[in-house]
């Protein structure tokens, strides 16, 4: 029976150092990466954290099927940066609905994709005239 609970309290302890170099591994990654542009216009933004996310990347071209982009905002130690309004723009043009305009406690803006046209679609979000992160493409078959 000693044994037994010996055994498991060394597994638990192994299993939360574990989980203590995952996160401090995490921080470090997150934190290393972290730069923060000079006159971005916006407190605390970091263009290089922030980051645009779709899915799915294809559609049907059908008006009815939907897109849905993320738009991430984050400051130079990876935290959301809320209250930000995103504008969104789509080469060669297609309709889009806005479901959160506004970043989010996490830094999340949110929209729908949608078109009738068939066609490959780059897409680039901006706050107060910062790009967001890399374009992402599309497609609509």
């Amino acid at each position: 029976m000693f044994i037994l609970n010996s055994m498991k309290a060394w597994l638990l302890l192994g299993g939360l150092l574990l989980l203590l170099s995952i996160s401090a591994n995490v921080r470090f990654i997150v934190g290393s990466r972290a730069t923060l542009r000079q006159g971005s216009g916006v407190a605390g933004l970091s263009q290089e954290n922030s980051y645009l996310f779709v899915s799915p990347l294809k559609a049907r071209a059908d008006g009815k099927d939907r897109i849905r982009l993320s738009v991430i905002v984050l400051d130079a130690q990876g935290k959301g940066v809320s209250n930000q309004d995103v504008m969104v723009t789509t080469k060669p043009s297609i309709p889009y609905e806005g479901i959160q305009i506004k970043t989010d406690l996490y830094g999340r803006a949110v929209y729908d994709l949608y078109t009738t046209s068939v066609g490959s679609y780059e897409i680039t979000a901006n706050v107060a005239g910062n790009r967001i992160g890399e374009p992402v493409t599309v497609q609509f078959e």
